[in-house]
């Protein structure tokens, strides 16, 4: 194997300890290394050397551009710190200045032979390069951090394995994109991920300082039957307007009982800093159980439990649902839909005939048996011609039964436009639900099926909305939001009753002088510009603008007496157009009702469904996949909680 140094191209080893010098014949002294070689070239040869001496740092800088297949850039180190300056210099000027061609040394004579000395060509790209992997491996500590921290991200934000880090294609990738990165082990990576949730959680307390909230909470089961209840947190930030924050799940090691849960929210509010002395929470809000609905009324109180609008709809519904003709209806429906997925030949052809796809029903899905039967009248006619071609396929529905789908789709309508509305999670949703509860019963009122099968739905749905929302407008929270909400004020109050309630309480408020605290509400001019925070279905509340006009047309004067100068005025003024932003309008007319404006920053932003842990349910089983059936509940709270915080988060 060749040397590696340019110095054995003079000399010629004899033994251990001893070289022969090809040009003078002089025995030198070598102990493993070529210092004494070099010496003897610079101070008897150097004449005859047309490149820097080797051993010195210029010979040291070519060598690193001339041998860069065999050196690695790592090993310059403290030993070579001369050419290490050097090399830094050299980035300044990649490319060389031309030099003046020297004449060629005189031949001494045939006594003396010169060995040619072979020369290699420097090539600049690899110039270039080297001085790019030098300034990466001065910043390889910053640079490996940030490599982590992205690989922490992708496995919280994706739901990916620890055991990722050990797979061949990852460790290829990274071995590709940053040869120099140590890749940290399954452990050590776990470890980062708990590290960044306290350092992240530390961030959420901090948030939810003095902060009005809303909780939203609810049980569930995984895979194994471990049960969690679920905790998320709703409050007006500063940065992002209604702020969301998933604060995890909490294992639940006890029965189920009502005083047990309660136990377990009192100990989770102090875990986060959230004092239940005190009216920073607002509400809370559960679906039906009875066991998560005691446990709230033991932690915080009967009057802070608001029932989730949303699991109360789907309630109303599933209901109309369950009446035998429709169940028929149903099955027949899902069985057409279940032959053509599972023949490739039938779907085929239907695909020939429409670019649109049959749509599954999901079991406890309400709105996926919606979709199905809708896309179904759609394709009908394309579905009836593939079933025909085909002996061994379910029948089709008849045209007596799809008009009586056609009808039942008429009246589950409004409650799909209602559901899809108010389960964003950036909705003020708690000021919305009277007036969607009012709209929902007109439009039921409105429509006159012709056949039994749909006359029956009509019947279930009329009564299950009175009975679910029949005393909706007497919810403090919801009622005294909607009042505050310059979109519907009185407009879809129904019950004289609990809107004078809700008048007189804000008289008696705003008479006492007294103002909420605007600590850490403050309705910012960045916040207000937000476009994503509130966006009503234009289907639901179509007729929005047009009930505002009539009803400002015949307005009579008001029958409330002693009221404060800023609620008459408020109240009197028409309601804005559906497409108002609240908080925007609230900021805009401060000046105009200081003391209402305060009033409307602590009452507006109560959440009024549960949506959002229901959402936590689907992470979690994301998150403990069959690739991830281990994960403790330990851990789990806590990579729910990195999922679920903003990107903007992630650098702090």
């Amino acid at each position: 194997m060749r040397p590696k140094s340019i110095a054995w191209n003079y000399f010629d080893k004899t033994s251990e300890k001893t070289a022969l010098c090809r040009l003078c014949g002089t025995h030198i002294k070598t102990c493993g290394n070529t210092t004494n070689l070099n010496c003897h070239l610079k101070s008897k040869h150097s004449d005859v050397l047309q490149t820097p001496v080797p051993g010195s740092a210029e010979g040291k800088i070519r060598l690193l551009y001339t041998e860069w297949p065999s050196i690695n850039v790592v090993q310059v180190t403290e030993e070579d710190e001369t050419a290490a300056n050097l090399l830094s210099e050299a980035a300044v000027n990649l490319i060389p200045e031309p030099q003046e061609q020297q004449p060629p040394p005189q031949d001494p004579g045939p006594s003396t032979p010169h060995p040619q000395i072979p020369q290699t060509p420097v090539h600049q790209d690899m110039i270039a390069r080297t001085l790019r992997r030098v300034h990466t491996f001065k910043e390889t500590v910053s640079e490996s951090n940030r490599i982590t921290q992205a690989i922490v991200y992708m496995i919280c934000k994706d739901s990916e394995p620890f055991n990722i880090v050990e797979l061949p294609g990852f460790i290829d990738l990274l071995n590709t994109l940053a040869p120099q990165y140590e890749i940290p082990t399954r452990k050590s990576i776990k470890n980062s991920v708990i590290e960044k949730y306290y350092q992240l959680s530390n961030v959420m307390r901090e948030k939810l300082v003095n902060k009005k909230c809303t909780l939203t909470t609810e049980v569930w089961a995984d895979d194994q039957r471990q049960s969690y209840l679920s905790l998320t947190v709703h409050f007006y930030d500063l940065e992002d307007v209604l702020f969301s924050g998933t604060l995890g799940v909490l294992p639940l090691e006890e029965t189920h009982t009502g005083e047990n849960l309660a136990d377990q929210l009192r100990q989770w509010c102090r875990d986060w800093g959230i004092r239940m002395e005190t009216d920073h929470v607002m509400a809370v809000v559960t679906d039906s159980g009875a066991s998560v609905k005691k446990a709230v009324e033991v932690a915080f109180g009967e009057k802070k439990h608001i029932p989730c609008f949303a699991h109360n709809l789907n309630f109303v519904v599933e209901k109309c649902l369950e009446i035998d003709s429709v169940s028929t209806l149903v099955t027949k429906a899902k069985d057409i839909v279940a032959w053509f997925k599972q023949s490739l030949a039938a779907s085929e052809e239907l695909r020939k005939l429409d670019e649109r796809k049959l749509i599954r029903s999901v079991a406890g899905r309400w709105i996926s048996t919606f979709h199905m039967l809708q896309r179904l009248l759609e394709l009908q006619p394309h579905i009836g011609n593939v079933l025909a071609r085909h002996p061994g396929s379910p029948p089709m529905l008849t045209d007596a039964e799809l008009e009586d789908v056609t009808e039942v789709l008429a009246i589950l309508d409004p409650f799909e436009s209602a559901t899809q509305l108010i389960s964003g999670e950036h909705y003020l949703s708690s000021s919305m639900v009277i007036p969607i509860a009012s709209l929902i019963l007109d439009k039921l009122e409105k429509l006159h099926p012709s056949r039994d099968i749909p006359k029956g739905v009509l019947a279930k749905a009329v009564s299950g909305m009175k009975k679910k929302f029949g005393r909706i407008e007497h919810v403090f929270l919801l009622a005294i939001a909607t009042v505050l909400d310059p979109r519907f004020k009185k407009l879809y109050f129904r019950d004289p009753t609990a809107l004078s309630k809700q008048i007189t309480f804000l008289s008696n408020k705003l008479k006492k002088g007294g103002t909420e605290s605007a600590k850490g509400n403050d309705l910012s001019a960045s916040v207000c510009e937000s476009e994503d925070i509130q966006k009503p279905s234009r289907d639901l509340f179509s007729d929005h603008n047009n009930i505002v006009q009539k009803t400002w047309q015949q307005r009579e004067e008001s029958p409330y007496l002693n009221m404060p100068q800023e609620l008459s005025m408020y109240l009197g003024a028409p309601p804005e157009k559906i497409e108002e932003n609240p908080l925007r309008f609230w900021k805009q007319m401060e000046a105009t009702y200081p003391n209402l404006t305060s009033v409307a920053r602590r009452y507006l932003t109560t959440v009024a469904t549960c949506v959002p842990a229901d959402w936590l349910f689907s992470k979690a089983g994301e998150i403990k996949s069959r690739s991830r059936n281990r994960i403790t509940g330990k851990l789990l709270p806590k990579l729910l909680f990195l999922q679920s915080i903003d990107d903007r988060l992630w650098g702090v």
